[in-house]
């Protein structure tokens, strides 16, 4: 399942602010040369100061985590302007676990096989 976080929040963050969606193959029909490019950063401390691309404002994930924190972050275009993303290629399928991406078969099955 992929969710997001709605830029909309307006009171504290919680499970009415995600909501899933289910989206076609990569943004795109059948036969169509439509791509719908997707990118990822992997975050883990030491935790920085992410400032969004759109808007003036930003966020000080160092004051939020803790040592033991990891995410990825999964977005159609950069949101900060101060975090280096990877693309996705196109067709590519990436599975992640634990904030880290994986790609290969065996990877993938290893992840599995904890019951992830």
């Amino acid at each position: 399942m992929m969710a997001h976080i709605q830029y909309a929040m307006q009171d504290a963050i919680s499970l009415e602010n995600l909501h899933p969606h289910q989206q076609e193959m990569w943004g795109a029909r059948p036969g169509s040369s439509v791509w719908s490019s997707l990118y990822y950063t992997i975050c883990k401390p030491p935790f920085s100061t992410a400032k969004l691309a759109n808007i003036d404002y930003s966020v000080d994930f160092s004051k939020l985590t803790n040592e033991n924190d990891q995410v990825a972050v999964i977005d159609t275009k950069p949101l900060t302007v101060d975090e280096h993303r990877k693309e996705f290629k196109q067709g590519q399928l990436l599975m992640f676990n634990n904030g880290l991406p994986y790609l290969e078969l065996y990877d993938c099955d290893e992840v599995e096989q904890q019951g992830h």
